[in-house]
């Protein structure tokens, strides 16, 4: 049996990631900075406590096949830090984490990035020859730590798309959060896009990129496929809470005029920008197909939350 060993396991995504690496016949360590409590970790789960810039990781990697590279300072949870603490953590601790894997003679690393290395789209829609234009420190950091791991000579990244599900923070569970309440109101008629991946297709990413011979030193985009609108997002959500989706909207104009009064234009331009990012790459490359449609996906999701009840 191989094994692989997995960063950031506990946080949003990394239990979906155990649990189908599991699934799929590996033997899973987890590196974590403190002993999880027993509902955090799976029957079978080695545990190796260390921290990704403190700590020797020697004993993290030390008869592992796999890596798989999760842990980061992430923006939702680190607001007001500079880009000096995200090199610290995202940079310096990926560096660290990928000498310890080829002296442990790992023979992949699978590092998950995201698309907002690519800034903006405005309009375009983006694939991997699109140059990175991160507007953030996350973001730039995340980009760097990309370049590390591709001059491993044995990693591949993923960017990945806004991964949702059960255990999902920040704006989109802000935003189930409010549309819930009925306090949601939409701004402008919803029509950009995003993209998206449900956490269950993200795992399954990571196995095939784990697996295929297709992938070292390559970057690949990895979404559910399709582009959403806004407005079919919030559909979905609504759907899936037993609600109905806001029947009217605010003009953006003079909202964009009272965001830029009340210092609040980057969060409004957050919420309008319009980000298509195309994954047929990966799936051209390696045969992945994603399961998981954005219907389904949000009742899944909300269904996680009223479970672990973060809604």
């Amino acid at each position: 049996m191989k094994r692989c060993l997995i960063t950031g396991a506990t946080g949003a995504v990394g239990p979906q990631v155990v649990k189908a690496f599991q699934a799929a016949g590996y033997i899973v360590r987890i590196l974590v900075r403190r002993e999880p409590r027993p509902d955090q970790v799976n029957p079978g789960v080695e545990t190796s406590i260390g921290d990704l810039v403190d700590s020797p990781l020697s004993q993290a990697t030390h008869d592992v096949d796999v890596v798989v590279h999760l842990a980061a300072l992430l923006h939702v949870t680190a607001r007001g830090r500079t880009l000096a603490d995200y090199r610290r953590v995202n940079v310096e601790g990926t560096r660290r984490l990928i000498d310890a894997a080829i002296s442990s003679n790992v023979s992949r690393i699978v590092y998950f990035s995201t698309i907002a290395v690519y800034g903006s789209g405005d309009g375009r829609v983006l694939d991997e020859s699109s140059p990175p234009d991160p507007k953030t420190p996350y973001a730039a950091s995340k980009l760097e730590s990309e370049r590390l791991v591709l001059n491993s000579r044995i990693g591949v990244v993923l960017r990945l798309a806004s991964i949702y599900g059960g255990g999902i923070k920040g704006n989109y569970q802000s935003l189930v959060r409010a549309i819930k309440r009925g306090t949601y109101i939409p701004i402008g008629r919803g029509e950009n896009r995003r993209t998206l991946i449900h956490e269950e297709d993200a795992a399954r990413a990571a196995i095939v990129a784990a697996e295929s011979n297709a992938v070292a030193g390559a970057v690949f985009n990895v979404t559910d496929g399709s582009f959403h609108p806004v407005r079919e997002i919030v559909e979905c959500i609504a759907a899936a809470l037993g609600r109905k989706a806001p029947r009217f909207h605010l003009p953006v104009a003079p909202v964009r005029a009272l965001a830029s009064f009340v210092h609040a234009s980057e969060r409004l331009e957050k919420y309008l920008e319009d980000l298509a990012v195309a994954g047929t790459r990966f799936q051209r490359c390696t045969g992945f197909r994603p399961k998981v449609d954005l219907r389904s996906g949000w009742e899944a999701t909300i269904r996680g939350m009223r479970d672990s009840g973060t809604h």
